[in-house]
C-alpha cells in the first residue's frame, strides 16, 4: 500500500492522502507513509478520541501532523456547548472522563430529548414514528453547537452536514477550523 501511494501521482507522492478506513489501517498506513518519507498532508475522519494520544504514544507518533475531521465539536474548541456538556457529565459523576463514547452519547441524548419534546405526551411507537419521520429536525440550542441540525427521515442514512477540523500535534488535538455546516453532497451512481 505504501509504495502504491508513494507513486500514485504519476510516479510521485500525492499532496494529500485521505483516510476513511478502519482505525488500525489509518494508523498503520500513516506511520508507513511517514517512514517512507511522505511529506504531504494526511486527513482522516476517525482518529479523534479524547485521551487516546496521551495514553498511546505509538499511535500519537504515527498520527503526528495529521488532520482529523469530526462531525461534532471537539472538546478543544470549548464554548457554550462544551461547557454545558462538561457540567452535565460532572453532575452525574464529577470524575467521569469525557471519552469519545461519552461525547457521542451526550449529543445523541440531546437529539432524543428534542424528539420526545416534539412528540409530546401522547408517546406511542406509532406517534413517535409519525412525528419524527414526518419531517422532524433537530436544532442545536447552543450558540456554538456541539452537533449540527439533523433532519428526519433523511437523518437515518445521511450524515449531519457539519464538521470541525483538528490537527494532531504530539499528544494533543489542536483546533484548526470550528464546526461549520453546509449541505451534504448528493451521491451519484457511477456507471
Amino acid at each position: 500500500f505504501i509504495q502504491d501511494v508513494m507513486t500514485s501521482d504519476g510516479g510521485s507522492a500525492p499532496d494529500l492522502v485521505v483516510f476513511n478506513s478502519l482505525f488500525a489501517n489509518t494508523v498503520g498506513i500513516s506511520a508507513g507513509l511517514r517512514a517512507a518519507g511522505y511529506q504531504g498532508e494526511l486527513l482522516n475522519y476517525i482518529t479523534y478520541s479524547p485521551g487516546l494520544l496521551e495514553g498511546s504514544p505509538d499511535i500519537a507518533a504515527a498520527l503526528d501532523g495529521s488532520y482529523v475531521s469530526t462531525q461534532f465539536l471537539p472538546l478543544e474548541f470549548g464554548g457554550d456547548a462544551i461547557e454545558q456538556m462538561r457540567a452535565d457529565v460532572a453532575a452525574v459523576d464529577k470524575d467521569a472522563p469525557l471519552t469519545l463514547g461519552t461525547i457521542q452519547s451526550y449529543w445523541m441524548a440531546d437529539v432524543f430529548v428534542q424528539m420526545l419534546e416534539a412528540v409530546g405526551r401522547d408517546l406511542t411507537p406509532e406517534r413517535f414514528d409519525e412525528v419524527i419521520n414526518g419531517g422532524f429536525t433537530y436544532e442545536p440550542t447552543a450558540k456554538q453547537p456541539g452537533i449540527g441540525p439533523i433532519s428526519f427521515p433523511k437523518g437515518h442514512g445521511e450524515p449531519s452536514p457539519c464538521s470541525a477540523l483538528v490537527r494532531i500535534q504530539g499528544t494533543s488535538y489542536q483546533p484548526v477550523t470550528p464546526m461549520t455546516c453546509s449541505e451534504n453532497v448528493p451521491l451519484s451512481s457511477v456507471q
